[in-house]
């Protein structure tokens, strides 16, 4: 009974309280096609939210951001947004979470001035 809970805290502390396994695991869920897909599309939901003007190119933003999330560009945003969220959730001392959008809007204006240079 104690080895089963031993081997059990063991696999929770390597899987779930580790930053950096825990921002691996989470790239990998973001990488996978319907989760890119949804969060693609949310991304153009907040992008055209804020120049709606924008709105007739919404297939072509919304097949950049899908493209940009599923991308190897999009692990770094990913993996240190989590670690930075994981540590403000499991250390005290951590602070608040900031969340590096700038990144994010960095490589989406670059990726949308390659599809729409007028637009971008």
């Amino acid at each position: 009974m104690l080895l089963a809970g031993g081997v059990g805290a063991g696999v929770v502390n390597r899987q779930a309280l580790d930053g950096a396994t825990f921002a691996r695991h989470a790239d990998a869920v973001r990488s996978d096609p319907a989760v890119a897909q949804l969060v693609g599309q949310r991304i153009s939901d907040e992008v055209l939210a804020l120049n709606p003007n924008l709105i007739a190119l919404r297939p072509a933003i919304e097949a950049v951001t899908v493209a940009l999330v599923r991308s190897a560009a999009f692990t770094p945003i990913v993996t240190a947004a989590v670690e930075q969220a994981h540590q403000a959730l499991t250390e005290p001392e951590s602070g608040a979470i900031v969340l590096r959008l700038a990144d994010l809007t960095a490589v989406l204006s670059a990726a949308l001035s390659a599809v729409a240079p007028d637009v971008a």
